[in-house]
């Protein structure tokens, strides 16, 4: 389960990353990897 969730955010920071180089387009997503701690 945690690996999917890093998948979707690196897929998510690369596609915002190579569409502004290679387009030009700037995605206004805004994404945040959260993990879990325990006390």
């Amino acid at each position: 389960m945690a690996r999917k969730k890093i998948r979707e955010y690196d897929s998510k920071r690369l596609l915002k990353e190579h569409l502004k180089r290679l387009a030009g387009i700037d995605l206004h997503i805004l994404s945040a990897q959260v993990s879990h701690h325990p006390l």
